[in-house]
């Protein structure tokens, strides 16, 4: 029996979905080591493995990591926090909340470039 028999009672959503979640894993596990190696913070890990497993959980679901950052941090939300950044108080909460969402979203995506 060759090797090319031996695949071919598998179906062929059977074997996207199985190579889906192997990337999937794969990811994760990338995740934690870019962490490990101190590339990642342990918010942007969080935010990343969170993800990894929501799309694990539900197959129908698209991974796409990009999308998935722009719904993080909407220009509706940027307009919120600069309005709230000189209000007496809470001001200096709302300049950091701008800062510290900029700067996951740029850690997250120059991990990958």
């Amino acid at each position: 029996m060759s090797e090319r028999d031996s695949f071919k009672d598998i179906k062929r959503p059977e074997m996207v979905s199985e190579i889906r979640f192997k990337f999937i894993r794969y990811l994760h596990k990338l995740f934690w080591e870019l962490f490990e190696e101190g590339e990642l913070s342990e918010e942007a890990v969080g935010f990343l493995s969170s993800t990894c497993e929501i799309v694990n959980d539900n197959p129908e679901l698209k991974f796409n990591l990009f999308e998935l950052l722009s719904r993080n941090f909407t220009m509706d939300e940027i307009k919120y926090y600069i309005k709230l950044k000189d209000a007496p108080i809470i001001g200096l909460y709302m300049t950091r909340q701008i800062v510290q969402k900029l700067y996951l979203n740029y850690e997250i995506a120059t991990a990958f470039l």
